[in-house]
This record gives structure tokens, sequence and C-alpha cells, in this order.
């Protein structure tokens, strides 16, 4: 059975927090727009969203999240289930850095270039 202590998920929270607040930065500076009309609130949701789906998709690194939040702030929240393909790479049994790989190529030939 698996047990997980108070101090494993004190440090996963901090983990989180920590990461939230480097993802709102990353957005006030490649996204400012997105962060004018969500405001802080909104991106921290987003920013919580895209931790989530990384984690369903068994991605575990900062890099993956942050891809992963690029897409949604520029294709909009649910841009992998928008088109059949983007979410049979994100169910693949590729590797995290293969399946940001292939689902930006394959969004690529989906806009023609």
């Amino acid at each position: 059975m698996l047990v997980i202590r108070n101090t494993q998920v004190s440090a996963l929270t901090e983990q989180l927090r920590e990461y939230e607040e480097h993802a709102l930065e990353f957005i006030g500076r490649e996204y400012p727009a997105q962060l004018e009309t969500r405001g802080e609130p909104g991106c921290r949701q987003l920013i919580q969203s895209a931790w989530a789906k990384a984690q369903r998709y068994r991605m575990s690194r900062s890099s993956h999240v942050t891809g992963l939040l690029s897409l949604m702030l520029v294709f909009g929240e649910d841009f992998e289930t928008d088109v059949p393909q983007r979410q049979a790479v994100l169910d693949s049994p590729l590797d995290a850095d293969d399946k940001l790989d292939a689902l930006l190529e394959a969004m690529l030939d989906e806009h023609g270039q």
C-alpha cells in the first residue's frame, strides 16, 4: 500500500506554488495580453489546469507543464480535445518530450505549415 506522508504532501504543494509563481511571470512576459484579459486569478487557474493535464498525460517536468500551458494560451484551454489527432498523441505511449514534439508537429500540419 502506498503511504504519502504529510511532509511529502507539503513538499509537493510548495513545489506547485513555486511553479505557479514562475509560470505567472512567464505569462506576463510572453503573453501579457492573456494576463491582462484573464487577470491573475484566471491565469492561476489556467496554470493549475495545465499542471493537472501534464499529470494526466504522464508529463512530469516543469518544461512539459509550460509547453502545455503555452498551447492552452494560444489555442484554448481544451486545445487537445478539439482535434482527435491531438488527443491521440497525448494518450500515446511516447515519452513526454516526444509527445510534445509530435503534438507540435501535428498542430503545424493542421495549419498547413
